[in-house]
């Protein structure tokens, strides 16, 4: 399996070091699904309120980084375990091509490896791994 293959010219890296050093991730990149952001809200409601529930907003919350990658070796899956039982974040960058008028850019990232699923194996014979990948922090992907 080559490394550092793209889907549509996306790239997925992980970090390691400081300052930071990122290398592709081993193996095709089939699909790559970014996380939804949301706002967490909390009640605050009082014998004010008319009987009407009241509202606040909360902390921002990030979802889960999918990712479908074509594996060719045990040991590319065996990574994966080993990050899914780490303790500690990694740290990751998506970088995304131009396209059109955009000038592209990347996604950084840290995140705990949330889940490997290696069940994937299409008619094509071809064996894919799903991994969801769980960030901390800041949604860099959202900032103006």
């Amino acid at each position: 399996m080559s490394k550092g293959n793209t889907f549509d010219g996306v790239k997925v890296m992980r970090g390691t070091g400081d300052p930071v050093a990122y290398t592709e991730i081993a193996g095709n990149i089939a699909d790559v699904k970014l996380p939804s952001a949301k706002a967490n809200f909390f009640e605050r409601t009082s014998h004010k309120s008319g009987g009407w529930k009241e509202w606040g907003k909360g902390l921002l919350e990030v979802g889960s980084v999918t990712l479908k990658i074509e594996f060719g070796t045990v040991e590319e899956l065996k990574a994966w375990g080993a990050g899914l039982k780490a303790k500690d974040t990694e740290k990751y960058r998506i970088q995304f091509p131009p396209i059109g008028g955009d000038a592209g850019g990347d996604f950084d990232f840290e995140a705990f490896v949330e889940s490997v699923d290696p069940n994937e194996t299409p008619i094509d014979g071809q064996c894919y791994v799903e991994v969801m990948l769980k960030p901390t922090g800041a949604a860099t992907w959202l900032e103006a």
